[in-house]
């Protein structure tokens, strides 16, 4: 039981995390003037939208209900008030690198969860998809790094 606990509590968080980045995905595509970047937010933002909804329906087969918290962390308080200052000043390939910064660091949430004993397999199943998805972002956007890198 005490594990079950535990697994949901990081469940949990990756709720709120996933929640949060889809509002700040969602502010930063209301902000930004650059089209190609606008489609990016738009999709990420979906993309952690339907997390959410995923997680959510685990945790309610775990538990029977979620236990969802809006609670705003500092984490994701600085995260937003970088990205805020980063959409503020039009610099877009340092807000690109802030959203590949927030990525590893929620790659590295998933994993922390993934290595939780008697994890149940749908769940490990769902991570592992969610987890690839995000790094499969990554990769795109290491990609347009370095043709911006080498165009400049």
């Amino acid at each position: 039981m005490r594990n079950l606990e535990k697994v949901l509590k990081k469940l949990n968080d990756l709720l709120v995390s996933n929640h949060e980045l889809e509002n700040i995905y969602q502010e930063a595509f209301k902000a930004i003037d650059d089209e190609e970047l606008k489609s990016f937010f738009q999709e990420q933002s979906r993309v952690r939208k339907i997390y959410s909804e995923q997680l959510c329906l685990e945790i309610e087969n775990l538990v029977g209900k979620s236990k969802f918290s809006e609670a705003v962390g500092r984490e994701s308080y600085k995260v937003s008030m970088n990205f805020r200052n980063l959409i503020f000043l039009k610099d877009y390939s340092l807000l690109l690198k802030e959203v590949y910064r927030i990525k590893q660091s929620t790659i590295s949430k998933y994993n922390t969860l993934l290595n939780e004993l008697n994890l149940p397999l749908s769940v490990c199943k769902l991570l592992v998809e969610q987890r690839d998805g995000i790094q499969a972002t990554m990769n795109t956007i290491k990609r347009s790094e370095s043709l911006i890198a080498q165009n400049a």
